[in-house]
C-alpha cells in the first residue's frame, strides 16, 4: 500500500478495466489480421492471373 500514488484510488485500473481493455485489443488486432489477409489474397490472385495470362500468351505463340 506505500506504492500506492497519494493522489488516491481514482487513477488505478480494475479488472474491469483491463478486461474492457484486453476485448478492445482483441477486436483491433483481429481487424487488423483480416485486412492484411484479405490484401495478401488479393495481391496473389492479381499475380497469378497476370502469370497465367503470360503464359497463355507465350502458349499461343508458340503454337502459330
Amino acid at each position: 500500500m506505500e506504492m500506492v500514488r497519494p493522489q488516491g484510488w481514482s487513477d488505478v485500473a480494475t479488472k474491469a478495466d483491463l478486461e474492457l481493455l484486453e476485448a478492445r485489443l482483441e477486436v483491433s488486432i483481429s481487424k487488423q489480421i483480416n485486412q492484411a489477409l484479405t490484401t495478401q489474397t488479393r495481391t496473389l490472385i492479381v499475380s497469378n492471373a497476370s502469370m497465367l495470362a503470360g503464359v497463355a500468351a507465350i502458349a499461343a505463340i508458340l503454337a502459330r
